[in-house]
């Protein structure tokens, strides 16, 4: 699928989010009308209560309708930010030694989410913990057939996530001088 492609897709999906999300609305408005019209009329509320289960009824399949388009859209979006990465990742790599300590930073921030450092007392090292924008830590590709690669691909996604612990390099830790 071409970019433009990828990108008509997203708005197309954008579009349809919109739609749904605004007939949600509209049938929720709904049914606080016919609540508000049960108070008003006691003696049509079993007709009006039967009216308000098929609206949530409903509403329960625009939500199922919902939950795809977004899952649809998120799964779209991760692809194309996953072509970008690798892209990306292999035009930086060959210009990462030349970047000022602001630049890496900048190209750090691209595809890390979040940096958690903490210290474990008991044995004195540091647990690095690193979020990612994407899920790339042990990701991997799928062959549909690996003699001919050509046909295709499947990306497993990995974790979000990789902690580390790094072991003191202080030979005195530990120890009173």
């Amino acid at each position: 699928m071409s970019q433009k492609d990828r990108d008509n897709e997203i708005r197309t999906l954008q579009f349809d989010i919109e739609k749904i999300e605004d007939s949600i609305k509209r049938l929720q408005d709904g049914i606080s009308d016919k609540e508000i019209e049960k108070i008003s009329n006691p003696t049509d509320a079993k007709s009006i209560d039967r009216f308000i289960q098929k609206i949530k009824v409903t509403i329960d399949g625009e939500l199922l309708k919902l939950t795809d388009k977004n899952n649809s859209l998120s799964s779209l979006t991760n692809d194309t930010l996953w072509i970008d990465w690798v892209k990306d990742y292999q035009d930086s790599l060959k210009q990462s030694d030349s970047l000022s300590r602001d630049e890496r930073n900048e190209e750090i921030k691209k595809y890390v989410d979040q940096i958690k450092v903490s210290f474990v007392p008991e044995r004195r090292t540091h647990v690095v913990n690193i979020r990612l924008k994407l899920p790339l830590v042990g990701d991997s590709l799928e062959y549909k057939d690996k003699n001919q690669k050509s046909k295709g691909y499947t990306v497993n996604d990995g974790s979000f996530e990789k902690e580390i612990e790094l072991p003191t390099n202080n030979k005195y830790v530990g120890k009173n001088r």
